[in-house]
């Protein structure tokens, strides 16, 4: 791991405990579906140099007949070469925005709570997402502000900053996510 990709990851870390937050009631899977913009995260090892950050979530079934939603974040890197990863999500519980998401066989064996939890939702217009692990005396978080659009208005993104901000999260470690000349270098 490179020596900024071990402080990004350290960003994110800090001491305490996770706070205690509640995803989306009423959650329309449906409209959530589709191609979403990062405009916002918190440093993650697996986003360092990445620019023209998107995920998109459509259904699929397993071979059990199981539904689940298909994850394809895909990024530019600094060598202007795309990225991708393919990941599965799913919902414990229908109607609420929480899910979890896992990009490895093994990671879906490890991973039994929601890792991805939508707090706040416009579904035409952005969505905050935010997970948070404990580990003894220290948490680790991630959060996403993602819009339809490669912008997001300033004043709707430091609304969705300050519920972070209201749960006791340094919303300072926030990176915006470089969203230009994205276009035809990615899909």
């Amino acid at each position: 791991m490179s020596v900024v990709a071990a402080l990004s990851f350290l960003g994110a870390l800090s001491w305490g405990s996770c706070p205690d937050y509640t995803p989306v009631d009423s959650f329309d899977l449906d409209a959530y579906l589709g191609k979403w913009h990062e405009i916002y995260r918190y440093p993650a090892p697996f986003e360092v140099g990445c620019t023209c950050v998107t995920a998109q979530y459509s259904l699929a079934n397993d071979d059990n007949g199981d539904a689940y939603v298909v994850v394809d974040n895909s990024c530019l890197k600094a060598n202007e070469s795309s990225s991708n990863s393919l990941g599965k999500a799913t919902q414990p519980e229908e109607g609420v925005g929480a899910f979890i998401v896992t990009f490895s066989s093994a990671q879906r064996l490890l991973t039994t709570s929601p890792n991805y939890n939508v707090l706040a939702v416009h579904y035409d217009q952005y969505s905050l997402v935010y997970s948070c692990t404990s580990f003894g005396f220290a948490k680790y978080e991630l959060a996403w502000i993602l819009a339809r659009e490669p912008t997001l208005d300033e004043e709707k993104a430091n609304e969705l900053k300050k519920i972070l901000k209201d749960l006791g999260s340094n919303t300072d470690i926030f990176e915006k996510t470089v969203q230009t000349k994205c276009d035809a270098k990615i899909h």
